[in-house]
């Protein structure tokens, strides 16, 4: 009989199958790369977002001040003793750190802070003075009387990490809409809203101001043109959720 000839339904040459065979392998090798790639970055991510970005400085503080009805303290010491604390005397109070100043008496809006038996909020009081003795305080929100009121204490520096980074801790709550409105819109609209359910979203978020200071409500930390702050390299914001 006679050979049949090689038509087009025929097996391909084996130099095309040999090259189907390479760029298999070489489909196979990339894959093994990138996923070791992608693995290494993952743990790469995971160690940073779970090490050192959430450290926070060690805070030096002065002494905290206790203040009790029948202490041998006057008007203006009290005066001077707010002023060393960083408050600020204003006319009208209307956030933490801020007091006014009667003709017997000091009103004031005593920051929060997290005291080492307790952690306690703002609070609105009054100081009523009788000659150089503190006759009474009074909660102005209930009009109770403290048989004891202490006064958060000073700040007096912020313990620099090796690369001169500091970080602040500061709730949601404690940053202007405005600056959350700006940080979503240059960073990620979607952050807020997706993080909980897209892993690769879940990065530290924060807001970083390399060449200026920071100064709490009420001037909460030193000024540092007095010196009473090491002005640091760079100042980041963890911005934290309710």
């Amino acid at each position: 009989m006679p050979r049949k000839g090689k038509g087009k339904g025929g097996k391909p040459p084996r130099r095309k199958r040999a090259w189907l065979w390479l760029l298999i392998k070489i489909g196979v090798v990339c894959a093994v790369l990138i996923a070791a790639y992608g693995v290494y970055l993952d743990q790469k991510i995971r160690s940073r977002i779970d090490g050192k970005v959430w450290d926070l400085p060690a805070a030096v503080y002065g002494r905290m001040v206790n203040l009790e009805p029948d202490m041998q303290i006057s008007k203006n010491e009290m005066v001077r003793l707010l002023n060393a604390t960083q408050y600020r005397q204003v006319s009208a109070m209307t956030r933490p750190g801020e007091y006014t100043v009667q003709a017997n008496s000091i009103e004031m809006i005593r920051r929060p802070f997290d005291f080492p038996d307790s952690k306690e909020g703002q609070v609105r009081a009054r100081l009523t003075f009788n000659g150089d003795r503190l006759d009474t305080i009074e909660n102005m929100d209930n009009n109770r009387q403290f048989g004891f009121f202490r006064l958060d204490p000073r700040l007096i520096t912020m313990l620099q990490s090796a690369n001169g980074e500091q970080r602040l801790f500061v709730k949601r709550n404690g940053f202007p809409d405005l600056l959350v409105d700006t940080l979503l819109a240059t960073e990620d609209r979607s952050f807020l809203r997706t993080r909980r359910h897209q892993p690769l979203l879940d990065w530290p978020c924060g807001a970083g101001e390399p060449d200026r200071r920071a100064y709490g409500a009420g001037g909460e930390y030193a000024d540092p043109a007095a010196g009473e702050e090491p002005v640091p390299l760079q100042r980041t914001f963890v911005l934290a959720q309710d």
